[in-house]
C-alpha cells in the first residue's frame, strides 16, 4: 500500500473541530492513542504549544507566530526538529504501542491518520514543509457563538481556580504556583473572545486559498443541517470508502444545538447584530479574498 498523508483539522477553539475529528474517527480515521477531553492528540498538541513558545505565542495570542514563520532560519530548524519526532520513537506517543510496533514512522503511514488542533490553524506553515501533501479541514461557526463559549468556559475555569486557590492557601504559602486563573484574561469579555475568532478564521481561510483541492472548507452551521450530505463529501475529499451505515453513524455525531445558539438569548442576538458585518466580512466572501489582506501583525516588544 501507498503512504498516506495526514489530514489536518483546525479552526477556532469552539467551532466543531472536536466534533469534526469524532466524525473523522467514526469514518476510520485514526486520530491517536492519547486524546485529551477536546479530542485532540496530545503528541500533536505538545509540539504545536512548543512552537508558539518559541516566539511568545499562544493559543488565545497566536499572531507572534509570524516572527517564528518569517525568520527562516530557526524555522528550518524547527521544521527539522518536528519532521525528527516523526520518524523517531516519539512517534509512539501519537501511534500506540500496537501501531507503532506495526509501522513506526509517522511519515510513511498507510493507513488513513490525522490530528485535530486549533493551534494548527497558525503553526500549519510548518506542518506542510513536513506533510507537503496533507488534507487539511477547516470548520468555522459563527462568531459570537464561539466568543460566548469561550467567555463561559473562561468563567468556569476562573471559579475552579478560584475553589483551588482558596483550598491550597496555605500550601501556596510555601510552594510555587505553576498555573494561571482562568482560561485566559482575554476571554473575560465577548469581544476579547470575537477578536480572537477573527484571527483565527483570517489566518485558516489564508490557508484554504492557498492549497486549493487539497483543502476543505465546512461552516458548523451547514453540518448541523445537512450532517449526512457533508459527513460523505468529508469522507470524498479525505478518500473514505466507507458504506452508509458508517456514513450515517458519522453524521449522529453533529450536535445541531450548537448551530446559531446566539438566536436563542437577547443579549447575544442583539450583539450578533451589531457585528454581523464583521462576522460576513469573514465567512462570504471567498477565502481567495481573504488571503488577499494583510495578515495581523505581531505586537511589537
Amino acid at each position: 500500500m501507498s503512504t498516506r498523508p495526514p489530514i489536518i483539522v483546525l479552526g477556532a477553539h469552539r467551532s466543531g473541530t472536536s466534533a469534526l475529528a469524532r466524525v473523522l474517527e467514526a469514518l476510520g480515521v485514526f486520530v491517536g492513542a492519547r486524546l485529551d477531553p477536546n479530542h485532540e492528540a496530545r503528541f500533536f498538541l505538545e509540539l504545536d504549544e512548543w512552537l508558539l513558545a518559541q516566539c511568545g505565542a499562544r493559543w488565545d495570542q497566536p499572531a507572534a507566530i509570524h516572527w517564528l514563520l518569517d525568520d527562516e532560519g530557526q524555522s528550518r530548524l524547527a521544521v527539522e526538529h518536528l519532521a525528527r519526532c516523526m520518524r523517531t520513537p516519539r512517534a509512539r506517543e501519537f501511534l500506540g504501542l500496537r501501531r507503532w510496533l506495526a509501522n513506526p514512522r509517522l511519515d510513511r503511514q498507510t493507513m488513513s491518520w490525522g490530528w485535530k488542533d486549533p493551534r494548527a490553524t497558525f503553526t500549519l506553515p510548518l506542518w506542510l514543509r513536513v506533510f507537503p501533501d496533507a488534507r487539511v479541514l477547516h470548520v468555522h461557526r459563527h462568531g459570537v457563538d464561539v466568543a460566548h463559549s469561550l467567555c463561559r468556559r473562561h468563567r468556569e475555569h476562573l471559579a475552579r481556580s478560584e475553589a483551588a486557590f482558596e483550598t491550597n492557601r496555605v500550601l501556596l504559602g510555601w510552594l510555587r504556583k505553576r498555573a494561571g486563573f482562568g482560561d485566559s484574561p482575554r476571554l473575560s469579555t465577548l469581544m476579547g473572545g470575537f477578536t480572537l475568532w477573527e484571527e483565527y478564521v483570517r489566518e485558516a481561510r489564508r490557508h484554504v486559498a492557498a492549497l486549493g483541492p487539497n483543502a476543505l472548507e465546512l461552516r458548523y452551521e451547514d453540518l448541523a443541517a445537512r450532517p449526512l450530505e457533508l459527513v460523505r463529501e468529508v469522507a470524498r475529499f479525505c478518500g473514505l470508502d466507507v458504506d452508509e451505515a458508517r456514513l450515517g453513524r458519522a453524521a449522529s455525531i453533529i450536535a445541531k444545538d450548537r448551530a446559531g445558539a446566539h438566536r436563542h438569548d437577547q443579549a447575544l442576538a442583539a450583539l450578533a447584530a451589531e457585528l454581523a458585518p464583521r462576522v460576513q466580512a469573514l465567512r462570504d466572501p471567498p477565502a481567495s479574498a481573504i488571503a488577499a489582506e494583510p495578515r495581523v501583525a505581531a505586537r511589537a516588544t
